[in-house]
């Protein structure tokens, strides 16, 4: 192993352990704004939540990612305090 091998291995360590994806070297705060997925899979259909949740005013929303089962194809967010979002039944 080569010094340039242990020093990207190193910062893909790095980011994997500081929430972000070591494979495709996205930093945590490069993630995805709508579905919170990293650059290796398509974000083609992300649609980002909203800077407030227009049934009750809150500015924060969970991310969730498409369920594997195929039940939702798609990356949903919810709003904390509703539960309005891409995932409301």
């Amino acid at each position: 192993m080569t010094a340039l091998d242990r020093i990207l291995l190193a910062d893909s360590l790095r980011i994997a352990i500081t929430g972000g994806c070591g494979h495709c070297d996205t930093e945590p705060d490069e993630l995805c704004a709508a579905c919170g997925s990293c650059r290796c899979a398509r974000h083609d259909t992300c649609t980002p939540p909203p800077n407030e949740c227009p049934e009750c005013g809150t500015t924060t929303f969970e991310l969730d990612h498409a369920a594997a089962d195929g039940s939702r194809p798609f990356p949903a967010w919810m709003c904390t305090g509703c539960r309005w979002g891409t995932a409301a039944e």
